[in-house]
């Protein structure tokens, strides 16, 4: 009582998930297979003031009915998702600093490579970060630089990974006062030991530069982004890259109608024993970046998505579309949501890999349902 910035909050999030594939894994080695998914999460959250934050979340992720050993990322029955402790060394009008310590999840820009994996079709448990973090805002800046090694998906309570370490340094620059659109320049890096890709396994140092450029104005919401990698892969050396654009435009009719169209290419190695990996490396992606299946990684791939949305009321909305798919590279694979190889390179002028169709309708029933 009359300190109402010190409390404590408690909350928590249910999610139950049925899923059933016929030819998992496009059919390599892999037959029907349906399960069960349970994700269950409890959290406090502690404010001691304006400067001193205490968080904590514990996940239980469960999975029942599959085919074959479930992975760590679906089963996983009790596990540390976030802990961290934040403190702020300066607070001033717009201003403010955050420092950041403990286990702690990141969502960057669009989420095309740095996101939590706590989407509602994404797996049991998100992606976890062990390290610091900086978090700056002021009037028109945000700024986030972090130095982090990845939780383990072990399973159960554990670590971090000590074979990688993941830093970066991202900027947003809001272009108007009302944050309506803005531009993203963002620095990433990683030393992954061992990388894993079709042309092999060796120790990687890769470097990621984008630019992302987004915004809304009248009927228009666009989202367009580049990426660079550069870097090291064993004796190779790494110069991969990607472009993608989403734009989406309102009509003023009933039911609210959008029309959308997402285009996306991102690198693939022409060939293993060129000197040179070619193939785009997405880090650490939202799983639904594609769509709700989410079956493929946005590597050495090329892809063209219409798509429409309707709003029927306040609370309840249907999207839907088709996503062409194509191989940038025959050379190279097609790579599943954590990075395994999908479907392997071909080596033939087909480029085609699939066209993925959408429907989803959606009821926000209320604040927590």
């Amino acid at each position: 009582a009359g300190e109402p910035d010190r409390y404590l909050t408690f909350g928590g999030e249910l999610r139950e998930r049925f899923e059933a594939v016929h030819d998992a894994n496009f059919g390599i080695g892999a037959g029907p297979d349906s399960y069960w998914l349970q994700r269950l999460t409890f959290l406090s959250d502690l404010h001691l003031g304006e400067r001193v934050r205490v968080f904590a979340e514990g996940i239980s992720g469960l999975i029942e009915g599959e085919v074959g050993p479930a992975p760590p990322v679906q089963n996983d029955p009790i596990d540390l998702a976030y802990a961290f402790v934040d403190v702020v060394p300066y607070l001033d009008g717009d201003q403010s600093l955050t420092l950041r310590a403990g286990r702690f999840g990141m969502s960057l820009g669009s989420g095309r490579l740095v996101a939590t994996r706590a989407a509602p079709s994404a797996p049991n448990i998100p992606f976890r970060f062990d390290g610091v973090e900086m978090l700056y805002s002021a009037a028109n800046w945000q700024a986030t630089g972090f130095l982090t090694r990845p939780a383990k998906d072990s399973g159960h309570i554990d670590g971090s990974n000590p074979h990688t370490t993941f830093w970066g340094l991202y900027l947003t620059h809001w272009l108007d006062s009302t944050y309506q659109s803005g531009l993203d320049l963002y620095y990433l890096g990683i030393v992954n030991n061992p990388a894993r890709y079709a042309s092999g396994i060796a120790d990687e140092n890769r470097q990621s530069f984008g630019l992302r450029f987004f915004g809304k104005k009248d009927h228009w919401e666009w989202n367009l982004e580049d990426v660079v990698q550069v870097g090291t892969f064993g004796e190779q050396s790494v110069l991969a890259w990607t472009v993608s654009s989403a734009v989406r435009y309102s009509l003023d009719a009933i039911w609210q109608p959008q029309l959308g169209l997402r285009a996306d290419v991102a690198s693939g190695s022409h060939d293993g024993h060129d000197g040179q990996q070619g193939t785009f490396d997405a880090l650490y992606p939202n799983p639904e970046y594609f769509n709700n299946a989410s079956l493929i990684r946005p590597a050495n791939l090329i892809d063209v998505h219409p798509y429409l949305v309707a709003h029927f009321t306040r609370t309840i909305s249907v999207n839907g579309g088709a996503d062409v798919f194509w191989r940038y590279s025959t050379s190279d694979a097609i790579y599943g949501p954590p990075g395994n190889v999908e479907i392997p390179a071909l080596n033939t002028g087909t480029a085609y890999v699939a066209t993925a169709v959408d429907a989803n309708l959606q009821w926000n029933i209320q604040r927590h349902l």
